[in-house]
């Protein structure tokens, strides 16, 4: 029978038995009716002598206690009405003492109400102990499953509380696997644990770690991909897999692991810094079922696992770190110790903290440690003291420094010595410890191309003397002679016409050949040396050099002088010249430019000359070094020149984009 037919059937077996409690209220209503009024209609009724009706009126309160009983108070006070509503005539109009009889119908009435009040007060008491007695229970059941649960999560959380303990007393692997098969094992009461590691690479997991299945099949099972088999779901989703019977799951893979007979398994992911490390498999030969919170407590367990392989594995790979420092260490200090160069390290205050023994050995001394904890300020002259403070401050503050630099130092027995120096910061945290120098000594080099610069300088001085003479000797000579020698050949023609005339074809041929010679040799003498040069300086010279290429080419040629104009020393206006000239003989023969911009800008420390063109440029080598080995002798004579007066040459220049050529003169060359 389903719940509403049964419910159905108590409704109605309650309805008839109301029925027939209400029969009955109804049936002793009139018995006592007939009773009360029977003397009156006539009827017999036996009152056994008595001759009031107090009685009669009393068993008026039988059917009202019964209505109450039954019905309840709604009842009760309807029948007490009733009761009341029957009563009162007979003692109205019919009593022989109809005070007493209104009396004793009141009281009666008044009994029946206050009993209908009581019962049902005492009803409502009962119902309402029933109630708190059910609800006691009802706390003692729940108390008693709390203390259930909590008795269980206690021990659940000691267990989960060992197995961790016991888990972190060992970072090596093996032991750490072996604690938690045997953890596991004991724990779920299971005859089979597998461990299997992620190989992320590869998307497969690998057993580490097996008890309880024999070789063969541990062999076959390893290797499965993520994604495939009940292990491989898992450490796919991440999510536990229980089954009832393993050996009957269809998503099983392997027939080997058939063959072992297991029953109920639970599959659960190792997850260690929020990411799936492996899986971690646990079965039972004999018939189990492994409720929510086994599996809950396991998935814990595996997490802990998870976490102390990922521990282990990062305990290892921080020894191998360490053993690769170690060997880095011991190698670096191995070529600290016999480098050729000379290195040493210096706190920040400026004390030697470490130095190998070339460093002892570039300022006098014999061994490195002769050195520590001595000032560097001890062996830098008081003119580099502000170099060096320069590129400390500098490198503190994060700036790129141009390295390597020349720096100089003061060597134990006095001497100076000239070092090509790289300084490095070290850190450690983030903030600075320490300055690496890292030196090599050019002293000698240094004198060399000191020496070759004299020579050089010497050399160049002596070609514009000879320059200079040549083009006096032609201006005051050769010159000379061919104007005058011109002037006899026109005076002769003035006084021979008779000759003339015969030879006039010839004669004249003659003379105009003369004063081409005559023009050639003075623009040579002047591109020798032009006396503009040494009369009005630098800035007519470059006019008469743009006024020149204009004359002699279509190139449109802008020149600009920029700031007050000044005088240089004799020496850098004639190598300014020169860079000038030399450059735009090159975009005349080379560059196939039509726009020429030269520019002389008077800074307040330092001049800069600009010669620039819109031609077909070229590949600018990394370095002006490399200007010999690509034939662009012409640039490296102008380098040379412009490094004889101190000052900086740069090119800039790229296929189709044009030539820039600057050259910049410190203030002390001025």
């Amino acid at each position: 029978m389903d719940p509403d037919s049964k419910s159905a059937s108590v409704s109605m077996e309650a309805a008839v038995s109301d029925r027939r409690h209400l029969v009955l209220i109804v049936v002793s209503f009139l018995i006592l009716t007939v009773y009360h009024y029977g003397d009156w209609a006539g009827i017999p009724t036996g009152r056994l002598g008595l001759q009031r009706h107090a009685v009669d009126r009393i068993f008026y309160l039988l059917p009202v206690v019964y209505a109450n009983y039954v019905f309840g108070r709604r009842g009760g006070l309807i029948a007490t009405a009733a009761a009341f509503a029957i009563m009162m005539p007979r003692a109205l109009f019919f009593s022989e003492y109809r005070s007493d009889a209104l009396v004793e119908t009141v009281v009666i009435t008044a009994v029946g109400v206050a009993g209908s009040l009581w019962l049902n007060l005492g009803r409502k008491q009962r119902r309402e102990l029933g109630l708190a007695m059910k609800r006691v229970e009802q706390m003692q059941e729940e108390l008693s499953s709390q203390i259930k649960v909590s008795t269980e999560q206690q021990k659940r959380l000691a267990t989960f509380t060992a197995f961790s303990a016991m888990l972190s007393q060992s970072l090596e692997f093996g032991q750490v696997l072996s604690t938690g098969i045997s953890m596991v094992m004991g724990m779920m009461r299971a005859e089979v644990v597998i461990i299997f590691a992620l190989d992320e690479e590869k998307k497969e997991l690998r057993v580490v770690r097996a008890e309880g299945l024999t070789s063969s099949v541990v062999g076959a099972i390893d290797g499965i991909k993520v994604g495939e088999g009940l292990s491989g779901r898992v450490a796919e989703t991440g999510q536990p897999i229980v089954t009832a019977n393993l050996s009957d799951d269809p998503r099983l893979l392997h027939l080997a692991v058939r063959d072992e007979k297991l029953r109920a398994t639970v599959i659960v992911p190792l997850v260690a810094r929020g990411k799936i490390v492996g899986t971690l498999a646990v079965s039972t030969r004999r018939e189990r079922n492994f409720d929510p919170s086994e599996v809950e407590l396991l998935t814990a367990v595996g997490n802990q696992i998870g976490i102390a392989m990922e521990n282990s594995r990062l305990y290892q790979e921080q020894a191998r770190i360490v053993e690769q420092l170690r060997l880095s260490e011991e190698r670096y200090r191995q070529l600290f110790e016999n480098a050729h160069d000379a290195i040493w390290v210096q706190d920040l205050s400026g004390r030697n903290i470490a130095a190998n023994d070339a460093a002892a050995q570039l300022i006098g001394y014999q061994h490195g440690a002769e050195i520590v904890g001595k000032d560097v300020r001890e062996f830098i002259p008081p003119e580099s003291l502000a170099l060096a403070r320069e590129i400390r401050d500098r490198l503190a503050r994060g700036e790129t420094v141009e390295q390597p630099y020349e720096q100089r130092l003061i060597r134990k027995d006095g001497s100076e010595v000239i070092l090509k120096l790289t300084t490095n910061l070290l850190t450690s945290g983030g903030k600075p410890t320490a300055f690496q120098h890292i030196a090599r000594d050019i002293t000698t080099e240094r004198r060399l191309q000191e020496n070759m610069r004299y020579y050089v300088q010497q050399i160049t001085e002596a070609q514009e003397e000879e320059s200079k003479r040549i083009a006096r000797e032609l201006h005051d000579s050769t010159l000379q002679n061919l104007i005058a020698s011109v002037h006899k050949l026109e005076n002769f023609c003035q006084s021979n016409p008779a000759a003339a005339e015969m030879d006039s074809g010839f004669l004249k041929d003659l003379r105009e050949r003369l004063r081409d010679i005559v023009q050639e040799i003075r623009a040579f003498s002047r591109d020798l040396r032009p006396s503009i040069l040494d009369d009005l300086g630098l800035i007519p010279s470059v006019e008469w050099l743009v006024e020149e290429l204009r004359r002699n080419s279509r190139v449109q040629v802008d020149f600009e002088v920029v700031g007050m104009e000044r005088r240089f020393s004799p020496p850098t206006e004639v190598a300014l010249f020169r860079i000038v000239q030399e450059a735009l003989r090159n975009i005349v023969k080379h560059a196939l430019a039509t726009v020429v911009e030269v520019k002389v800008e008077f800074r307040a420390r330092e001049t800069v000359v600009t010669v620039a063109d819109n031609g077909v440029g070229f590949q600018a080598p990394r370095s002006l070094s490399e200007l010999p080995r690509t034939g662009k002798l012409g640039l490296l004579g102008m380098q040379e020149r412009a490094r004889l007066i101190g000052a900086v040459l740069e090119i800039r220049s790229a296929p189709g984009q044009g030539t820039t050529l600057t050259v910049t003169v410190p203030a002390e060359g001025v």
